[in-house]
């Protein structure tokens, strides 16, 4: 099958490819090209492309509906892991909990109450968000975990408000590093301009659209 003579080469910089010059008849990227050195992984496409070589790139668009999405995940999320948010209060309760006092009781039940409240604030404020949004699930897992705590140990239960934490704070970083890479119109008539001097032609560069809003740029190009 054609699936078979297709090599896999994992781990591998845009920006340095282990291929000789004039390799490919075409080249395509969705969503990946614009996570790179840009200006780096271009001189990649021209050095590998062969004459008459084709070029298709699909590329997060600035202000686009995928960018937009994101921004809102991105508030939602650090809401929850900010300064006072409710994973600090959670993490407080499980720090109490490997450590108790005389106080410790009382402050944890008060502590607990807030969250409770916080997340149901919350679930509220989420009606209407994707079923898959990672507030709303952290929230929902939030909840569950607050009402089985006693069942845990204190250090399983830390452990637990750990994870989570470190989880949302990847998420953070991949959400940034996907709006980071959004490219505006002028970007893509750099793009345009340092393809046109490496001897592509016929260059094209169109909006991808959902009916309403941009969501991505199309570039198509022949050399």
């Amino acid at each position: 099958s054609l699936l078979n003579t297709i090599e896999f080469v994992p781990n591998t910089p845009i920006e340095s490819l282990p291929f000789a010059d004039l390799s490919f008849d075409a080249i395509c990227s969705q969503f990946g090209f614009e996570y790179s050195d840009i200006a780096k992984s271009l001189q990649e496409i021209i050095r590998l492309s062969k004459p008459s070589a084709k070029l298709c790139l699909v590329i997060h668009a600035e202000n686009g509906d995928v960018e937009q999405s994101s921004k809102n995940r991105l508030h939602r999320v650090n809401a929850l892991v900010g300064k006072g948010g409710v994973v600090e209060s959670i993490f407080s309760i499980a720090q109490l909990q490997l450590k108790p006092s005389g106080s410790s009781k009382a402050k944890i039940q008060k502590l607990e109450k807030r969250v409770l409240d916080r997340l149901k604030k919350s679930l509220q404020q989420y009606a209407g968000v994707a079923r898959d949004d990672v507030a709303l699930s952290t929230v929902n897992y939030l909840g569950s975990i607050l009402s089985e705590r006693q069942q845990m140990s204190p250090a399983e239960f830390n452990s637990i408000v750990r994870d989570i934490n470190k989880e949302l704070h990847a998420y953070i970083v991949r959400l940034n590093t996907m709006i980071n890479s959004a490219q505006s119109q002028q970007d893509m008539n750099r793009i345009e301009k340092q393809l046109c001097s490496g001897g592509f032609a016929d260059i094209q560069v169109e909006a991808i659209d959902d009916g309403n809003n941009i969501v991505a740029w199309q570039l198509l190009a022949s050399r």
